[in-house]
């Protein structure tokens, strides 16, 4: 695992994106997704929140989602996830400022934590399909890579 120090122009992808890779039902976003996710891996820029793992996780297993994926594929995508990509942390101070984030921004409690963990790591950029893509809050920007893929305009390229 690298972490966010060694590390130059680091994008952070939200649970959606890591999801999408692995959507069937989806083929169009699904390729979005694996290009995006590949493309800054291979660049050492790939970002990803343990909340968004952990999301990840609880999404493709449960029985109630139409992924449903066995836990040790799983266990598998997450092992190479943390092998592959800056995996920034949940702290004390990620949480006081998604707080903040609540109330300034009036975020979601849970997309509040996306944007202080890539605040609090100097992240510029987060790739999700959850904030009004090009918004920027206090230096984070959110791009939707979907968008153009089955959505309304051109994908934003990765």
């Amino acid at each position: 695992m690298q972490n966010a120090s060694t590390a130059t122009a680091i994008a952070m992808v939200d649970t959606n994106v890591l999801v999408y890779a692995y959507d069937t039902r989806e083929p169009q976003k699904q390729s979005v997704a694996i290009a995006l996710i590949e493309k800054l891996a291979r660049e050492s820029r790939l970002a990803i929140s343990v909340q968004s793992l952990n999301e990840f996780y609880s999404v493709v297993t449960s029985p109630r989602k139409l992924i449903q994926m066995p836990h040790e594929r799983a266990e598998s995508i997450i092992t190479t996830l943390c092998e592959v990509a800056i995996v920034l942390s949940l702290t004390p101070e990620v949480v006081a400022r998604a707080l903040q984030g609540v109330r300034r921004f009036h975020l979601a409690f849970w997309d509040a934590l996306i944007w202080a963990v890539a605040k609090d790591n100097n992240v510029s950029i987060v790739y999700s399909e959850d904030f009004n893509s090009g918004a920027t809050l206090d230096g984070v920007t959110f791009l939707n890579p979907f968008v153009g893929a089955g959505e309304a305009s051109t994908p934003i390229q990765p």
